[in-house]
C-alpha cells in the first residue's frame, strides 16, 4: 500500500503527489517541497514483503514479529546510506538533500528529473541508436568510476535506475542495495541482498560474493544495460550465456561496442574489464581484422555446470530480494525504545566486607545478574574519582569523570531575538520573536567519545576518536547518559542542580554568543565565515573531527556550528510571535529538536537559526549532544 495523494511528511514540508515506482526495498514518490516550492522525488524505506501500512494514518510497521530486529537493522542502514549518498557530488548521480523519519519509517528527498527513465524511453521509442546509447552509457560509466574511486559499488545499474534530466543527460539513482567497502576491500554496510535478473552476475546472485569490493559487478550491469539500449530486449540471464553463448547484437553496432558488451557480460569475472577505464578503452578501440566479435564460449563439463545458477523467471525488471531468514538478528527489536524515564540504578555499595566476589554472588542470587553487577561496580569506582570544581573568579566549572575532564561555561541571562528572517531562512525559523533567559551553564564542547565511554562503558560512534564528538546517539540515549552522569556526580552541583540537555532557546542564545554577541549578528556561531568556526560538508572530508579544532565564539564555546548535530530538550513545534521567558517547548510531540548542523550538511543548514527535528529514538552518525545545567 502506498501513501495517499496529498499526504504530508516532515511536519508538512513535503506533500505527496503520486507514486513514481516501487522496488523490493522501498517506494518512490513524486512530491512537492512546500518550503523550496519545487517538485522532488522521495524514497521511502518499505520492504513490501515484511512491512505493513496503517490505511488511516500511513504509519509503517513490521508484520512478522521474528523479522523486527532484522528489518530494524536494514532501516538503520538505509538512513546511514542515505547520509553517505548526500555526500556524493557528481553531475550524473542524483542529488539527495534531505533525510528524515516519519510514519515510523525513513525517507530521503532528492532532485526530481521529469525526463523519465531509460526504461520508459525504450518503451516509447524502442531500441536506441548506437551513438545515443553510448552517450548515456559513458555518462553512467563516469558516475560509476566516481563511486568506485570511493570504494562503493552500486549493484543495481539498469535502465529503470537511470533517469534523464532536462538536458537529456543520464542520472544514476536508487542506491538501495549499494555497498561501501573499507581500504582492505571488505564491505562495511549491511544492506539486504538483491539483484535484477539479466543485469546481475552470478557472484552477485550468490550474495556472499558482494562482501568483497569488485567493480566488475557494476561493469557486468553496465554491459547488460548497454545491451538493452541497443536491442530493446531484456539482456539474457547469465546461465543462458553459459549454455548458449552470447546472442547477436544488431548488425549496425560497431565491432568495438559489440566487443565491449560481450566482455562486460562474460560469465567469468576475470574476463571482464576490471575497471571503468578498461571498459572505456574497449569502446574506444579501433577495429581489428574483419571487425567480427569473438563469441563467449559455452560452459562445459562438471566445473561449468556447478557454476550455473538455477533458472528463474525474468518477471519484469523489479529487483529480487533475499533476506537472511535463518540468522538470528544482532539488532535489538526495541531499538529506539524510550529510556529517558528509567530510574538510574542505585550505586552498588562497594564496601562489602567479603569483597567483590561476594558482592557479585549476592547480586546474582538476588536476580540482578553478573553484567548488571559489573556495571554497578564500574560506576561506583568511577564515582569515587569524579568531581566538579569551580575556580575562584572563573566563569566556568571543570568537571572530572575518572580521567576525563571537561568545562561548563557560564552564560549570563539576557533577552535576544530568536529565529531568522534572512534570505536563506526556512519557514520553521519564523517568526522572529523575543526570548528572555535566566543564567545557565553550557558545555564548552560537544560531549566527546572519551566522556561517553567513561560514563557508559561503550562507544557507539561511527567515526572513532576519543576527542571527537560522540555520535550515533538518539535523544533517548542522551537522557540515559545524563542520568548516569548525574548519579556519578550526585550532590556536587550547587543548589542540587543536575546536568540536562539545553533548551532550544538556550542553545541558540549561546550559539549567538549570549550577551557578548549581541552586536555581531553572525550567521554562524562566532563568525560569518563558516570555515573559521565549523566542520561542514565542504571541509570535513566526510567525517567528524576532534572538538576545539576551529575557533570558538564570543563565549568561548566550540563547534556550536558543524561537527555533529546537537540534541536539545524541546519537542519540536512552530514558533509563536509572542515574547517568551525561559521557553521549554510544547509538553509533548513526535520529534525532538536538533541544532547546529554537522560535518556533512551544507552551510545553509549550519546557520545558528536553522532548526532540525527527528524521532527521539533514532540514532544517526550526525547526532550528538552538548550538556547544560
Amino acid at each position: 500500500m502506498h501513501l495517499k495523494e496529498n499526504t504530508t511528511l516532515l511536519n508538512g514540508r513535503f506533500s505527496i503527489i503520486r507514486v513514481l515506482g516501487q522496488g523490493g526495498f522501498g517506494v518512490t514518490y513524486l512530491a512537492r517541497d512546500t518550503m523550496l516550492d519545487v517538485d522532488v522525488a522521495i524514497k521511502e524505506f518499505f520492504i513490501g514483503q515484511y512491512c505493513n501500512r496503517d490505511a488511516a494514518t500511513g504509519r509503517v510497521s513490521v508484520g512478522v514479529e521474528s523479522m523486527k530486529g532484522t528489518i530494524r537493522g536494514y532501516y538503520d542502514k538505509f538512513v546511514k546510506e542515505a547520509g553517505k549518498i548526500r555526500m556524493l557530488k557528481h553531475s550524473n548521480i542524483v542529488s539527495v538533500y534531505e533525510v528524515f523519519c516519519d510514519n515510523g519509517t525513513a525517507y530521503y528527498a532528492m532532485d526530481y528529473h521529469s525526463g523519465g527513465s531509460l526504461s520508459s524511453l525504450l518503451k516509447r521509442n524502442g531500441a536506441l541508436g548506437e551513438e545515443r546509447a553510448l552517450r548515456y552509457i559513458r555518462q553512467v560509466a563516469s558516475a560509476l568510476r566516481y563511486l568506485h574511486s570511493r570504494n562503493m559499488v552500486h549493484l543495481d545499474v539498469k535502465p529503470d535506475n537511470i533517469l534523464l534530466d532536462s538536458d537529456d543527460n543520464a542520472v544514476l539513482i536508487d542506491f538501495g542495495i549499494s555497498k561501501h567497502y573499507d581500504e582492505r576491500g571488505n564491505a562495511t554496510t549491511l544492506t539486504p541482498g538483491g539483484y535484477t535478473p539479466g543485469y546481475a552476475a552470478d557472484s552477485q546472485m550468490e550474495g556472499s560474493k558482494v562482501n568483497s569490493f569488485s567493480p566488475t559487478l557494476d561493469i557486468y550491469s553496465l554491459g547488460a544495460t548497454l545491451y538493452n539500449l541497443l536491442t530493446g530486449k531484456e539482456p539474457p540471464l547469465i546461465f543462458e550465456i553459459y549454455n548458449y553463448g552470447f546472442p547477436p547484437l544488431p548488425a549496425t553496432v560497431s565491432a568495438a561496442t559489440r566487443n565491449a558488451v560481450e566482455k562486460c557480460m562474460s560469465p567469468k569475472s576475470i574476463e571482464r574489464p576490471q575497471s571503468i577505464a578498461e571498459f572505456l578503452a574497449l569502446l574506444d578501440a579501433q577495429p581489428v581484422g574483419d571487425g567480427s566479435s569473438a563469441s563467449v564460449s559455452k560452459g562445459k563439463g562438471a566445473d561449468a555446470a556447478s557454476r550455473v545458477p538455477e533458472p528463474m523467471d525474468k518477471g519484469g525488471s523489479g529487483s529480487r530480494v533475499t533476506m537472511p531468514m535463518d540468522k538470528k538478528s544482532t539488532v535489538s527489536d526495541n531499538v529506539g525504545a524510550a529510556t529517558a524515564d528509567n530510574e538510574p540504578k542505585k550505586p552498588f555499595n562497594w564496601k562489602v566486607p567479603a569483597g567483590v566476589v561476594a558482592a557479585i554472588l549476592c547480586l546474582v542470587f538476588a536476580g540482578v545478574g553478573i553484567k548488571d553487577c559489573v556495571e554497578e561496580i564500574r560506576l561506583e569506582k568511577l564515582a569515587a574519582k569524579s568531581c566538579i570544581e569551580k575556580l575562584k573568579g572563573s566563569n566556568y566549572y571543570t568537571v572530572e569523570i575518572g580521567d576525563v575532564s571537561f568545562k561548563m561555561v557560564a552564560v549570563a541571562g539576557g533577552t535576544f531575538n530568536m529565529g531568522s528572517n534572512d534570505s536563506e531562512a526556512y519557514s520553521s525559523e519564523k517568526p522572529v520573536h523575543s526570548v528572555t533567559l535566566g543564567d545557565y551553564y553550557i558545555g564548552e564542547t560537544e560531549v566527546t567519545q572519551a566522556l561517553w565511554q567513561a560514563v557508559m562503558g561503550s562507544n557507539p560512534s561511527d567515526f572513532k576518536g576519543s576527542s571527537n564528538p560522540v555520535e550515533c546517539v538518539s535523544y533517548n540515549d542522551c537522557k540515559d547518559f545524563i542520568n548516569k552522569l548525574n548519579t556519578l556526580l550526585a550532590g556536587q552541583l550547587p543548589d542540587g542542580r543536575k546536568f540536562r540537555l539545553p533548551t532550544e532557546a538556550e542553545w541558540e542564545f549561546a550559539a549567538r554568543g549570549g550577551n557578548k554577541g549581541k552586536n555581531n549578528n553572525y550567521t554562524y556561531s562566532g563568525s560569518n565565515s563558516i570555515g573559521a568556526v565549523a566542520w561542514y560538508n565542504n571541509n570535513s572530508g566526510s567525517e567528524t573531527h576532534p572538538v576545539k579544532g576551529k575557533q570558538p565564539n564570543e563565549l568561548g564555546l566550540y563547534d556550536m556550528t558543524g561537527n555533529v548535530w546537537e540534541w536539545c530538550y524541546d519537542w519540536y513545534d512552530s514558533y509563536s510571535s509572542s515574547p517568551q521567558t525561559n521557553p521549554q517547548g510544547p509538553s509533548s510531540g513526535s520529534y525532538r529538536v536538533l541544532r547546529g548542523g554537522s560535518w556533512d550538511f551544507s552551510a545553509r543548514s549550519c546557520r545558528v537559526a536553522y532548526r532540525f527535528n527527528f524521532n527521539p529514538g533514532d540514532r544517526y552518525y550526525h547526532y550528538g549532544l552538548r550538556l547544560a545545567f
